[in-house]
């Protein structure tokens, strides 16, 4: 979700939180801690949602390859077979739950949020083929790409509309250090939107011969930046507050605080960059490379979960909004 709403909402869970663990009427399920609140029960099945759905585009594309022998050369490319219906509202769902999971830190925020928007860019406009023989092409892609992407546009327009106004309503209220993120944030946005709106009037046939491959290789890069910026997210204290020990001093960068998830961007990054390299000769096709970037997402994401858990289950009740913060 935009930053605006991030700092809002981050009040918001800290006061209702509270109240929800307090409140005796919350009995919790079966097995479940009764100091976990529903909001931090709904982030929780969100993020693993997130897994669920690039396994689920995982499985779709890999049983047509596999158990309809179709051998396309990218994921992108099974848009065109019966596999379509997963692919877009896999990527659909991923650009949701993207944009509405509040970031650790506001790098991952921002990146999380533009992400987002890359797949459902990648969802609305496929890639250009459907020539092969397990490919139907009588697909309207044009016309496809026209319709989507437009209405793409229009709540695009209307939720960017709200938060401008809901950010300056409320700027006196945020952090000093936090502005320049947020404006940066909203300007790549405005940016996004502009431009897909540029691309989509001037020239449609560019837009559905390249939007597709810019957007992809964009979501890929948001993704390996998701993962390095909590490298540097700061770890809790046993009372649930940040751990500021190791802040540095003014004018020095900032030591990673979590280098697991910096070597797993750095392997992120090294093993995409070599399957590019290898894609790029004609070694291997684009689909490994794709199936290799989703499969380190997956991983990433499994990972800061389960770490997630860990913080939240280690600290006091009353403190398991760290989840959501």
């Amino acid at each position: 979700m935009l930053l605006s709403e991030q700092i809002r909402g981050r009040a918001w869970a800290e006061s209702a939180g509270g109240q929800m663990a307090e409140n005796p009427e919350n009995k919790a399920a079966p097995g479940v801690r009764p100091d976990i609140s529903y909001q931090v029960k709904s982030y929780r099945y969100l993020r693993m949602g997130i897994v669920g759905l690039l396994v689920a585009l995982g499985a779709a594309v890999i049983y047509q390859r596999l158990g309809v022998h179709c051998g396309l050369g990218s994921v992108s490319a099974y848009f065109y077979t019966p596999a379509r219906s997963v692919f877009v509202g896999g990527l659909v769902g991923l650009g949701a739950s993207m944009i509405a999971l509040r970031g650790m830190n506001l790098p991952e925020e921002i990146f999380l949020n533009v992400g987002g928007i890359f797949a459902f860019l990648v969802a609305f406009v496929p890639t250009p083929g459907g020539s092969a023989a397990c490919q139907d092409p009588d697909v309207r892609v044009t016309a496809s790409v026209q319709d989507n992407v437009t209405a793409l546009l229009i709540v695009g327009g209307v939720a960017i509309a709200w938060a401008i106004i809901t950010l300056a309503r409320g700027w006196k209220d945020v952090e000093q250090d936090h502005r320049p993120w947020i404006l940066v944030e909203v300007i790549v946005v405005l940016a996004l939107w502009t431009g897909t709106l540029i691309a989509l009037l001037g020239s449609l046939s560019w837009a559905v011969g390249h939007l597709h491959v810019i957007s992809a290789i964009s979501l890929a890069l948001c993704i390996i930046a998701v993962a390095g910026s909590n490298a540097f997210r700061p770890k809790k204290k046993p009372n649930g507050h940040p751990d500021d020990s190791g802040a540095p001093a003014p004018g020095q960068l900032s030591k990673p605080t979590r280098p697991l998830y910096g070597w797993i961007a750095v392997g992120m990054s090294v093993i995409s960059a070599l399957l590019l390299i290898l894609s790029v000769t004609n070694v291997i096709s684009v689909y490994w490379l794709e199936i290799a970037v989703a499969a380190m997402f997956a991983l990433f994401w499994t990972v800061q979960t389960i770490q997630l858990e860990h913080e939240s289950r280690t600290n006091p009740p009353g403190s398991e909004q760290i989840l959501a913060a």
